[in-house]
């Protein structure tokens, strides 16, 4: 069996967030760890994303939602900043704390034009779920090179 390998680690993927995303706040996102197919993203807590009520906000969770899910992408694709949202859809399970969220995010299919994965979310120290987002990404032409193979010789 032939498995997929990340083509950019966690710090490679940082550094990309800021270098290729100047209007994001530094250090509001941080890819904690990336295997294959699978990333973990925090995002800090910041007063703006803090309702009445002292919860978390939707958009910023959907923020990290979909922040997440570009980073598995760009993990297993490479450099693809041409990859674009095409559908994403979230469902709100709880009422979250506001501490920093930790979205993690899995690519459920991969292909050549393709990402469809879901996110994860809860909020730090808390192992029950506030939110769980499914998406989808398109991914442009040349985008071909899809993770590094591998040999499982385990299966």
């Amino acid at each position: 069996m032939t498995a997929l390998l990340p083509r950019l680690s966690a710090q490679e993927l940082n550094d990309l967030l800021h270098n290729a995303f100047p209007l994001v706040p530094p250090g509001l996102f941080c890819v904690e760890t990336v295997e294959p197919m699978r990333v973990r993203v925090r995002m800090r807590r910041l007063e703006e994303h803090i309702r009445p009520g002292g919860t978390l906000s939707g958009p910023a969770l959907f923020t990290l939602a979909d922040t997440a899910l570009y980073l598995v992408v760009l993990a297993m694709c490479g450099p693809v900043l041409e990859a674009v949202t095409s559908e994403m859809t979230i469902h709100y399970l709880r009422r979250p704390v506001a501490r920093d969220a930790i979205g993690e995010a899995t690519l459920l299919r991969l292909s050549q034009r393709s990402a469809v994965g879901e996110v994860l979310i809860r909020v730090a120290d808390d192992p029950t779920p506030v939110a769980h987002a499914v998406g989808t990404y398109a991914l442009p032409k040349n985008a071909s090179s899809l993770g590094q193979a591998t040999s499982d010789s385990s299966a």
